[in-house]
């Protein structure tokens, strides 16, 4: 499971990289923080958390 919030957040990481340089520069870190927090209290929830939360954030992202 481990590997799989790690792909998670490494996949979350990148996606964030989409946005303009400008927002990035100002909320990258926090936006990473905040997922990371989620994926694991996902994680602690098991398999299916994590990927409703996954999906969740693919669905909202701009």
């Amino acid at each position: 499971m481990i590997a799989l919030t790690n792909a998670i957040c490494l996949l979350y990481k990148k996606c964030v990289r989409c946005y303009p340089t400008s927002f990035r520069l100002e909320f990258e870190e926090e936006m990473y923080d905040v997922f990371t927090k989620a994926v694991a209290d996902a994680n602690a929830s098991g398999f299916m958390s994590i990927m409703a939360l996954f999906f969740r954030e693919i669905r909202d992202y701009p």
